[in-house]
């Protein structure tokens, strides 16, 4: 999820927040016989505010999460590369250049061995 839709969907959650809670309000302030106490229009308003945010949280979490997986992912994804090319390059080679590959290594290794 990129940073467009993080924001259309915080602004969708918080502007249907915003909307109920106005409807609510103008319910209470135009209604003689008043549908609900203050008290419960309070709580019903707190009650939606805390929903928004736990949605909120959701999406942001969700944001950070699929960034991970799909890193996780591409590390993994550019390991295998890296072993099927080099895969391709020895299978490429003809038997003298494996011969001089494989004393190259084992003269690297002997030097790595003295240090």
């Amino acid at each position: 999820m990129g940073a467009w839709q993080r924001f259309w969907a915080t602004a969708i959650i918080w502007g249907s927040v915003a909307a109920i809670t106005i409807v609510l309000f103008d319910l209470q302030a135009n209604n003689l016989p008043r549908p609900f106490s203050e008290m419960v229009l309070l709580a019903l308003v707190l009650l939606i505010m805390g929903g928004a945010v736990s949605a909120t949280r959701a999406v942001w979490r969700a944001v950070r999460e699929i960034a991970a997986q799909e890193k996780a992912a591409h590390a993994t994804k550019s390991k295998r590369s890296h072993t099927r090319r080099v895969e391709r390059l020895i299978d490429a080679l003809d038997e003298e250049d494996v011969y001089d590959l494989e004393a190259l290594l084992q003269d690297h290794d002997r030097e790595q061995q003295h240090n």
